[in-house]
């Protein structure tokens, strides 16, 4: 039994170490599943629908994630504009800053249920 517990704790310990090198290599898979995300990519189906049968459950997380980052920039450029606010430069921007977000949901909830 101590056996077994010793085991265990040197493999937590072994897997939690995040050397410079696993935090390199997390930034490249971060970067390629972003290149390779077919729920970041604009779809050549009719009406823009999504290929879904490129789509895996692993490319939801990444997307989500990307989408909630352009909309935050996309809200940190209105708030830096120094032009009179108006319907055009303000309202709009903001509607159509969720876009990449509203895609890649519709898609998640779609298959969800």
């Amino acid at each position: 039994m101590k056996k077994h517990i010793i085991w265990g704790t040197v493999l937590v310990l072994t897997m939690s170490c995040n050397t410079d090198k696993t935090k390199e290599t997390k930034k490249e898979n971060k970067t390629s599943m972003t290149v390779e995300n077919p729920l970041l990519v604009k779809s050549t189906i009719d009406y823009g629908a999504p290929d879904f049968t490129k789509i895996k459950n692993e490319h939801f997380m990444p997307a989500i994630l990307e989408g909630m980052k352009l909309q935050n920039e996309t809200i940190q450029v209105i708030i830096k504009n120094t032009e009179k606010p108006t319907f055009k430069n303000t309202i709009l921007v903001l509607e159509e800053s969720s876009s990449t977000l509203d895609n890649v949901m519709a898609v998640f909830y779609g298959l969800a249920g």
